[in-house]
């Protein structure tokens, strides 16, 4: 049955009547109930089932802009709303000093105190009184690495920790097991890194190799070199002496 004409008068006079009771409810300062607050388990959740599971998603949090999130997923910073709705990977840029937000937090996270270091895993070279430290992921076929070695050498009173992290080509491992299972690792990496000579033997002893990838897997490294100074603070690609000696001069101060 059709409703009369009446009927349908009554409606809509309802329905403006309720329509002016909401908009004088909001005039007077009511706001409609915000939908409960999302909680970064629950962001985080969201974020992993869109990313999907091999994606790893860690460093969740609230900023002090515009309400977003920032999370890091594979060690690209992300950025997202508290209902998941918009997301963008990216730099997030401050117009007022057009630094890079992004690229500051990077930097926090990159930072991991030189003692928190497997130090023990590493190959230890010392020159002079070893006052000064550094520690350096290494491929044994890094160009780049091999250049830094032969330019350290100039380097004195410094102690470095060379972390053999074979992640470049399929016989990255091969040589550095055979570097590690020499009688002088130290030695034996140096003959390589600068002069080219391969140490002899098969490299079947035990080694750290594994135990160096799940840490470099854990802290987001995975470029040759990658450098650590004393500070904690992470450099990555190519670093000319000149720079790490500015480096150790602030540290020094």
């Amino acid at each position: 049955m059709k409703p009369s004409k009446l009927c349908k008068t009554f409606l809509l006079l309802a329905a403006l009547s309720l329509s002016g009771l909401a908009f004088a409810q909001w005039a007077n300062g009511a706001r409609p109930a915000a939908p409960a607050p999302t909680t970064e388990q629950q962001l985080l959740q969201g974020l992993q089932a869109r990313f999907g599971k091999d994606m790893h998603i860690d460093n969740l949090r609230k900023t002090e802009h515009m309400d977003l999130y920032e999370f890091r997923v594979n060690g690209r910073m992300g950025y997202t709303d508290a209902n998941l709705r918009y997301i963008f990977l990216g730099n997030l840029i401050d117009g007022a000093t057009m630094n890079s937000l992004t690229d500051a937090r990077m930097a926090e996270l990159d930072r991991i105190p030189f003692d928190q270091l497997p130090l023990q895993l590493a190959v230890k070279t010392v020159r002079g009184n070893g006052k000064r430290k550094l520690a350096i992921f290494e491929d044994p076929n890094c160009g780049y690495c091999k250049l830094f070695q032969k330019e350290i050498r100039s380097v004195d009173n410094i102690t470095i920790y060379s972390f053999i992290y074979p992640i470049l080509a399929p016989d990255s491992v091969t040589k550095a097991r055979r570097i590690l299972c020499s009688a002088n690792p130290s030695q034996a990496w140096q003959d390589w890194m600068v002069y080219g000579r391969m140490a002899e033997g098969k490299g079947d002893c035990k080694t750290n190799i594994e135990q160096i990838a799940k840490f470099g897997q854990d802290n987001n490294i995975s470029s040759t070199p990658t450098f650590f100074v004393a500070s904690g603070e992470r450099f990555s690609g190519a670093l000319e002496v000149e720079k790490l000696e500015q480096i150790f001069k602030e540290q020094e101060k």
